[in-house]
Formats: structure tokens, sequence, C-alpha cells
């Protein structure tokens, strides 16, 4: 997909110029597919030579290769141009990194990725679910997979299905776990019932299943603006972060990591002072 944006009265518009097919899916074959789509509209390379001033794209060698890659043969045409790396992609490969150091994200990913499994592989199962939140009058939504490069919509959207779907969920794993005359449920479906079930019981799951939950809401607004404008003060505090990161030289991906950790630490400290408050008021 090929999208161009360009200012009308001083204000920038966003357009989608293309859906072109590649020849193949080196630099080459990528960029011509970029000078076909735009000629389609009756962009010229000569119009690019003068117009063109900036060029965004994911961080693969191949759109960003120093000597080879699309932006740098772009370049030839456009030797002012400046390549951007797409900040929201550098955010999703910031909380991928994220999840593979903490094990709290890489057990919720796994709890996650597993029940996605036991309703994708069996229609039996999917089948009684429904018929389980009909019973309760609970309208459920379609369990998420959190594998992809969309990282954090994927993951927002896993965790809302999990909460809506919590209570049959809970339901039809209990079933799984401990109906004996369910000869239909093999044993490593039972097994994984039985290790769903004990996970989702936690306490410790369900609360950082509600913490990240916080979490994704703001980077939403924060992938689309960076700066996400919120009554509580984090949009104020990432605003404050990403100007103190500017000025202290700090890289873009840096940058990223930094703010994702800090609305991270804004949460759990509003965690810890309402337990201390559900504390305070227990004791009096």
């Amino acid at each position: 997909m090929i999208y161009c944006t360009y200012l009308v009265d001083g204000k920038p518009v966003n357009r989608l110029i293309q859906i072109v097919t590649l020849d193949h899916a080196r630099s080459q074959g990528i960029l011509d597919a970029i000078l076909k789509g735009l000629k389609v509209v009756g962009v010229q390379e000569e119009d690019l030579k003068l117009r063109l001033v900036g060029f965004g794209c994911d961080g693969a060698s191949v759109m960003l290769g120093l000597n080879n890659g699309v932006a740098a043969r772009l370049k030839h045409l456009c030797p002012s141009l400046v390549a951007i790396w797409c900040v929201a992609h550098r955010l999703e490969l910031t909380a991928l990194d994220c999840l593979k150091v903490l094990p709290q994200l890489r057990e919720l990913n796994e709890l996650l990725r597993v029940i996605h499994k036991h309703y994708t592989v069996s229609s039996k199962a999917s089948r009684e679910l429904e018929e389980i939140s009909k019973a309760m009058e609970v309208s459920i939504l379609r369990p998420g997979n959190t594998e992809g490069t969309r990282w954090l919509p994927h993951t927002s959207h896993a965790l809302e299905a999990l909460m809506r779907n919590y209570k049959p969920l809970l339901v039809h794993f209990e079933n799984h776990a401990s109906d004996p005359n369910d000869r239909e449920a093999s044993a490593a479906m039972k097994g994984r019932a039985r290790l769903i079930l004990k996970s989702l019981k936690q306490y410790r799951t369900l609360l950082f299943i509600h913490l990240m939950l916080d979490i994704l809401q703001e980077l939403k607004h924060l992938v689309p603006e960076r700066r996400p404008h919120t009554p509580d003060g984090l949009g104020w505090a990432a605003d404050n972060m990403h100007g103190f990161c500017s000025y202290a030289g700090v890289t873009a991906q840096s940058q990223s990591c930094m703010i994702y950790l800090w609305f991270l630490v804004m949460k759990l400290l509003k965690l810890f002072v309402h337990v201390q408050c559900r504390q305070t008021q227990a004791q009096g």
C-alpha cells in the first residue's frame, strides 16, 4: 500500500494512493512498485525530484538498508530526502523487547496464545463456549491472537476479549477439567484446560491483566499521536518525557522505550496508591 502525505492550505493530508502487487520483494522491486503506483495518479519521477521530501517505512533492511535499501535508492532521485523509520512501528518493537525480558508479560502472552489455540483448533469447544455464554446471558468476543507484527492492538483485543468472556471461560474450563464423562475431550485438551483454569483463578494474573489493559489504553493514544491527551496526567508526563529525551539527544527508539516504561511506572504507582487507600479504609 502506498500512502502520500501532502499539504493543502498549509494542512497535512494523508491519502491512499495505490495498492500495488510486487514483482519481487527486493528493494528494486519495491521501488518499481512505488513509482508505478505514483504514475497511476499522475506523479512522475521528475515530480519526485522537485517535491518529495520524506519517506516513511518500517525498519526492515530492504527498506532502510544503507546502500541498497528502498530509501537509499530513492535518495538517488532526491538527494535531500529524509527517510523515517515509522515511530509507531518502533514502539511495537519496543513492546516486543519488553515482552522478552519480563516474565509476567511472557506468562500473560502464553496464556492468551493457549486460549486462542484452544478455541481455534476445536469447533466443538467454540460451540460449547457460545452455548454457555447464551445461558449466562453474556455477549462474548472471539478469543484474540497475540501473534503478528502488530503486537499492541492484537494484545489489547485479546485482553478485552478475555475479560468480556471471563465467566463463561471459567465455567467451560471447569467442565473440561473436571468432567469424567467428557470422552470427546482428549487428555491434552483436559490438561490444557486445567493449566488455563489455574492461571485464570490466580489473583496476580487478574491484577496484571487489568494493569496491562490500562497501559494499552494509554499506548493506543501514544501510537498514532505520540502525545496522549488523558485526564489523569499521563499525557502530560509523556509530553515532558519526550521533550527531555529530545533535549538530551536520546535516539527515537530509546525514547519509545523510556516512554513505555514511564507509563508502566505511573500505572504501578497509581495501583500502589489505590491498594494503600483500600488498606487504610479497611483498618479504619
